[in-house]
């Protein structure tokens, strides 16, 4: 997969606005998604390289004092690969990745006001998450394979937002969130080369996640603002379970990711 096709879907992305309009109770925000992964299996390989994408939420504000909103997310674009074979002849190269978030989150709003600054709002949230990573290690030819794996897990998290007196139109804010990974299903492809393998499945249900984002707003009209966001997404998963195959028995190592980013978006 590569990342001009991932940029022509983010661009289409960002039409939305002009061909939509405002709806009462509702805040809608579109945008580009452009961010560098790292995935490693400590001793054994690694992914890295961009990805770019777009990313939407919409948020609902009609209920008092409650948030609900859905986000979600998608990027693409080659990565490199760098591991080896199983005799330890070094193996890189480049192959397709991609990466899908879908995360509805139902969270409580409030207002206040502390040394001196006004309309402070603070967000804590919950929800639910689905992640889906697609590496496709058959680009690699004999020894590659497709690889995918779905994360279900538990987002908990705090949202702060500060209003700029000296900038009336500007708020900063900033969120910190920690995921509780509840599910991970792991599925390998046959492996090219390798007569007679199969595809295999696991579960992987101890892990971990943290996201860490300063954000900011500016807000044109009324019914207009632009957005901007920094983030730092990181992963740490435990083994999976274990197969026998015949006389080879296969598991998913443990390994870690590391996400940092830019998102560039418009609210309406």
């Amino acid at each position: 997969m590569k990342i001009r096709f991932a940029a022509l879907a983010a661009a289409s992305l960002l039409a939305f606005p002009a061909m939509g309009g405002v709806i009462p109770g509702f805040e809608i925000n579109l945008g580009l998604d452009a961010f560098f992964h790292y995935y490693r299996e400590p001793g054994l390989m690694r992914n890295y390289g961009p990805q770019l994408g777009a990313y939407g939420s919409v948020a609902y504000s009609g209920l008092p004092h409650l948030r609900p909103s859905f986000e979600a997310a998608w990027a693409g674009g080659d990565v490199t690969y760098d591991g080896a074979y199983s005799d330890g002849t070094p193996l890189k190269g480049d192959v397709g990745n991609s990466i899908l978030v879908l995360r509805p989150l139902l969270g409580g709003v409030f207002d206040f006001s502390l040394a001196g600054l006004e309309n402070i709002r603070v967000i804590p949230y919950i929800g639910f998450g689905y992640r889906r990573l697609f590496n496709n290690l058959e680009d690699l030819g004999r020894g590659g394979y497709t690889r995918e794996q779905i994360y279900y897990y538990l987002p908990i998290g705090l949202e702060v937002w500060l209003p700029l007196t000296a900038v009336p139109k500007l708020k900063l804010g900033f969120r910190a969130e920690y995921d509780h990974l509840l599910r991970g299903r792991h599925k390998t492809g046959p492996i090219v080369g390798f007569r007679g393998d199969r595809e295999k499945r696991f579960t992987q249900d101890s892990g971990w996640g943290l996201l860490l984002s300063p954000r900011a707003r500016y807000d044109i009209s009324e019914n207009l603002a632009l957005t901007a966001e920094l983030y730092f997404q990181y992963w740490d998963v435990d083994d999976s379970t274990r197969l026998r195959q015949g006389l080879y028995t296969w598991w998913e190592p443990a390994n870690t990711t590391s996400e940092t980013g830019l998102r560039l978006g418009v609210m309406f």
